[in-house]
């Protein structure tokens, strides 16, 4: 694991979402940019405890939109909106279909899980 050989703090963005997005996940209900955004202004935060620390941390996080990037960059309290220089960096992970297929599958596993309801088994 990258955070494992860097000797940085790892944080999972999955972690930190509020249990409404959450219940709106596992209902296959798509999250909007009004759900996101408290998400990521959290994650933005967790980010900059790390700096402010000087720790190097690695968050795992799809952050598609530039509009979701520059509220993750922010968390460099001396950053520019749209300035080359930040102390905020993202690495695109650019993997095959058939290597990124156990970790695809181990995600649908969990949120097929999440699902059941385990009650008493019938006699």
């Amino acid at each position: 694991m990258l955070a494992q050989v860097m000797n940085a703090r790892f944080l999972d963005a999955d972690d930190y979402h509020p249990q409404s997005n959450k219940d709106k996940m596992k209902g296959g209900i798509p999250l909007s940019d009004e759900d996101r955004i408290p998400w990521l202004e959290t994650l933005r935060d967790a980010l900059r405890v790390s700096l402010e620390n000087g720790e190097t941390a690695i968050l795992r996080c799809s952050a598609l939109k530039k509009h979701y990037r520059e509220i993750l960059r922010c968390a460099d309290v001396e950053y520019v909106g749209g300035a080359a220089s930040c102390g905020v960096r993202f690495v695109l992970l650019s993997v095959d279909a058939v290597s990124i297929s156990p970790c695809l599958l181990c995600a649908a596993v969990s949120i097929s899980l999440s699902r059941v309801s385990f009650g008493p088994l019938p006699l």
